[in-house]
């Protein structure tokens, strides 16, 4: 079978079953967003369970802080802190954020600027945004491994200037030699607390940027809901095919090119009945007039025209030796059986073996 008739009579598979295709794979794609839309009430009622004290409603709270405090520039400054006794530089600046963040440390903050920034410490917990070694939060130390330079970065305030205020606070209690392991540590800051981004863009998945709410969701959105029912029903679209043309292989009538096989010597013609005329099948099926032609058919093949007169069905009833035989294939009427039979049997005399398909 030649790419061009698989390819064709594939399409003509899908294009006769295209109803039950667009059913099935509507019904795999509303299975996929019920799915989706269970497993999130499952995630959702599992989470709330194990954290009591957060209720949906603090969630969204959260996420409505933090979208306000995301949208606003940060404050930063940047030193490097060496130590006294053999002049190394410090190289563990998650330490730095982890004190700031301490609840007396917040509380101390607060105090000197008056800006509420456990509101947003504890509206980061309770969406997930706790910190870790990719993730620092709206306050973060970061390092820079080539030089050793810290650069603390604040976002925090609903404000820019609420940012400064506490970037300048740190500063601060930094520089009073108020942090513990910092004491044998001598501080020297590189720049001036200032508002504006200057971490380098690699640093900046490290921490919150406008886009960082993007990768929470309290709930699936509608495009989420889309885009599954999409995957659903381009999954159920290569199911139910794959289904139908396994059920249609334990048929035991030939529809299609692909139900049957022939040789490459063979002559293969695939007519479609309403384009092709009796008179143009007939001169396909007697062409070359001067052969001793068989003409062979399961089923009564139906035809007007006397040169497509076809009286045997099988090569058994053929007394005098051809030098051609020709099968017709009827769509849906013809047998698997009789054309392997009659294929096999044409074989046996070494001729020419004509195959017309008509659908």
């Amino acid at each position: 079978m030649s790419l061009v008739t698989l390819i064709a009579e594939l399409w003509r598979f899908i294009k006769d079953n295209i109803w039950k295709i667009l059913i099935g794979a509507l019904a795999m794609a509303l299975v996929t967003i019920g799915i989706r839309f269970l497993l999130n009430q499952r995630v959702e009622d599992v989470y709330f369970k194990t954290n009591e004290e957060i209720t949906k409603e603090k969630v969204q709270e959260s996420y409505d802080l933090l979208s306000e405090v995301y949208e606003q520039e940060p404050a930063e400054f940047s030193f490097i802190a060496m130590s006294e006794k053999d002049s190394d530089l410090l190289d563990n600046s998650f330490v730095i954020d982890e004190y700031l963040t301490r609840d007396d440390i917040v509380k101390e903050v607060e105090d000197k600027t008056g800006v509420e920034i456990s509101d947003t410490l504890d509206a980061e917990e309770n969406i997930g945004f706790e910190k870790t070694s990719d993730f620092r939060g709206g306050v973060a130390a970061l390092r820079n491994t080539s030089t050793d330079e810290i650069t603390l970065r604040v976002m925090v305030g609903k404000t820019a200037e609420d940012n400064l205020k506490v970037a300048k606070a740190y500063l601060e209690i930094l520089e009073n030699n108020d942090v513990p392991f910092l004491e044998t540590f001598q501080l020297t800051p590189l720049t001036e607390v200032e508002i504006g981004e200057n971490l380098p863009e690699d640093s900046l998945d490290k921490v919150p940027t406008q886009a960082t709410l993007g990768t929470f969701q309290l709930a699936p959105s509608l495009s989420s809901y889309v885009m599954y029912g999409v995957l659903g029903f381009i999954l159920g679209t290569f199911i139910v095919i794959a289904i139908l043309f396994v059920i249609h292989l334990f048929s035991s009538k030939i529809t299609y090119a692909f139900d049957y096989a022939w040789d490459f010597e063979d002559y293969h013609y695939l007519l479609n009945r309403k384009k092709e005329s009796t008179a143009e099948i007939a001169e396909i099926a007697n062409y070359p007039q001067e052969l001793n032609r068989v003409l062979l058919s399961e089923e009564a093949f139906n035809s007007d025209d006397a040169k497509l007169s076809i009286k045997e069905s099988t090569l058994a009833e053929v007394s005098e030796h051809p030098d051609e035989v020709t099968l017709f294939i009827q769509s849906g009427q013809t047998s698997k059986k009789w054309f392997k039979k009659q294929h096999q049997l044409a074989k046996l005399y070494h001729l020419t073996v004509k195959i017309i398909h008509i659908y």
